[in-house]
């Protein structure tokens, strides 16, 4: 919708006194099926819209690549190991870093940074799969549901 509003030339305001109450999934398996699909369904409204809303939903889906990719890069080079190895724990501080900076007990940030891999790999595969669907496979978006 947001899209939407901005393909226009219209505004989107955001005000500070709206109450909004977020209530989480009850389970990880559950959280991580709730990613799966808006990675999966961010793939059709890509197509739709024929473009990228932004490159930060493409973060999750590039970090998916270089983990699943990481171990075959030392078939090909050291040098592309070491680099693909930096990143990967570059996003292991961030995500421990940000855990970490919350005023909250140990469990609370261990289930946060449990939280953040399995969003990150969740809506990345799902984008990976929704790829695979609409875009390689030609897949109808009638047929998915």
């Amino acid at each position: 919708m947001n899209h939407r509003i901005k393909k226009a030339g219209r505004n989107i305001y955001l005000l500070n006194d709206i109450y909004a109450e977020y209530i989480v999934r009850g389970s990880f398996k559950k959280l991580f099926k709730q990613y799966f699909q808006y990675g999966y369904w961010k793939v059709v409204l890509n197509v739709m819209n024929r473009s990228f809303v932004s490159l930060r939903q493409l973060i999750p889906f590039f970090f998916v690549g270089l983990v699943f990719l990481w171990p075959f890069t030392l078939l090909v080079s050291r040098l592309l190991f070491y680099v693909f190895t930096v990143f990967v724990i570059l996003h292991l501080l961030a995500a421990i870093l940000t855990s970490f900076k919350l005023k909250a007990s140990i469990k609370v940030k261990f289930f946060t940074f449990i939280s953040f891999y399995i969003l990150h790999f969740s809506y990345g595969i799902g984008y990976a799969k929704g790829i695979l669907d609409f875009i390689i496979f030609r897949k109808k978006y009638a047929e998915s549901r």
